[in-house]
């Protein structure tokens, strides 16, 4: 049985999660596909669980990292109750240039140029945020690591940092990070999925 301050501090960490995210604004707003066509939010806000990647840009070094960590993950791509999208900010074309690249045909990406989702998601945005050492360090790292950076050409808005926003259905917010510089990414391990 749970007890009335366990009740408590869950009810104060969940209103928290529901205010990081805009989800009235969100329902309204439009995405593109790699096509270049409208895609309304709201549809991804189906009965499953949507995991939903932003991707600072498609040429992004980290980006290109966090796709592969993310789309190698089998106990989400195994998990039928779970839907993964990825959403950039870069021109719709880029999508599939994007794709394949990394070798994630199969993926559902879309791609957001005006930045409305990322900002209706709580996602950071700055140069403070870009041009850190945190950045050059996490940069440096995947470099060792074998990631390249990919064309800046398109690919996106520079100052935009990426994240991660989890919702459960119909729609309810169950996690939310937003990364902080280039190479913050989350540990999927704390994933409700």
């Amino acid at each position: 049985m749970t007890k009335p301050n366990e009740l408590h501090e869950k009810k104060t960490r969940d209103l928290i999660l529901q205010q990081k995210v805009n989800i009235l604004t969100l329902k309204r707003l439009t995405v593109f596909n790699e096509a270049g066509e409208e895609v309304k939010f709201n549809t991804f806000l189906e009965n499953k669980t949507i995991t939903i990647i932003f991707v600072r840009h498609f040429g992004c070094i980290s980006c290109r990292s966090h796709v592969d960590q993310i789309w190698n993950l089998q106990k989400l791509q195994k998990n039928p109750n779970n839907k993964i999208i990825f959403i950039g900010s870069g021109k719709p074309y880029v999508i599939q240039s994007f794709k394949e690249v990394m070798g994630v045909q199969d993926a559902e990406i879309y791609t957001d140029p005006s930045l409305a989702t990322f900002d209706a998601c709580g996602m950071n945005r700055g140069v403070i945020n870009l041009v850190n050492t945190k950045s050059l360090s996490a940069m440096l790292a995947l470099k060792k690591k074998g990631y390249e950076q990919g064309s800046f050409k398109d690919s996106g808005v520079h100052r935009q940092m990426g994240g991660v926003v989890i919702f459960k259905k119909p729609g309810q917010l169950a996690y939310h990070f937003a990364s902080e510089h280039l190479g913050d990414v989350d540990d999927s391990k704390e994933w409700p999925v």
